[in-house]
């Protein structure tokens, strides 16, 4: 590969990748239109990030993050789905975000491992970055636990909102453990030559 840099984690460079070559939903709330079905190695990744997460001493977990965790890691099994998405702003602000979530469901309440990163960005240039990924935990439901929709879904009675409730976000080091001990090669292994698409691409509006 191409305009990589050797040294970095499997995961930022699977978010590189995806920023050139333009990669998942171009969209403004992080969900895409046609979500994939996570596989064993999504599930094994979820595993092993839970892992590291309750042994690390890089984020000191409160309470409402432990139970979080801990319901995510027991209700992935044939119930996960990866929304990969983008939010290229390279004409109105140069920023170009790259966003992966890890979603599930359990009791009506939707569980949000969200990895996430800012590339700088000019016209018709590569992205450039600074190695950092933020990880952010969140619920979303039906219940207006707060004030930020995040959309509208359908259900039997008619359209509903959807409500989101962020209850921890931290930017890490792609050298930090909970990232560079992940098993993310999965997500680059088949990558071959870059096939760059430098042009800023339409936004789904959802």
């Amino acid at each position: 590969m191409t305009d990589l840099n050797p040294g970095y984690s499997d995961l930022y460079t699977y978010f590189k990748i995806c920023a050139i070559e333009q990669r998942g939903t171009h969209t403004l709330n992080g969900f895409s239109n046609e979500p994939q079905l996570g596989t064993e190695n999504d599930i094994n990744l979820i595993h092993q990030y839970v892992k590291l997460a309750f042994s690390s001493s890089s984020w000191e977990l409160n309470q409402e993050m432990r139970d979080f965790l801990t319901q995510l890691d027991s209700s992935i099994k044939d119930n996960l789905t990866i929304h990969q998405t983008r939010d290229c702003q390279i004409m109105e602000t140069k920023n170009h975000y790259v966003r992966l979530t890890f979603r599930t469901k359990k009791n009506d309440c939707f569980y949000n491992l969200i990895f996430s990163t800012k590339f700088k960005q000019d016209y018709r240039s590569y992205p450039e970055g600074d190695d950092i990924i933020t990880i952010s935990y969140c619920t979303d439901s039906f219940t207006e636990v707060s004030n930020h929709t995040i959309g509208i879904q359908s259900e039997d009675g008619g359209p509903t909102r959807i409500y989101r409730k962020l209850l921890a976000r931290k930017d890490f080091s792609s050298t930090d453990e909970l990232i560079s001990c992940l098993p993310a090669n999965y997500l680059i292994s088949d990558q071959k030559e870059l096939d760059p698409k430098l042009e800023p691409d339409a936004c789904v509006i959802s």
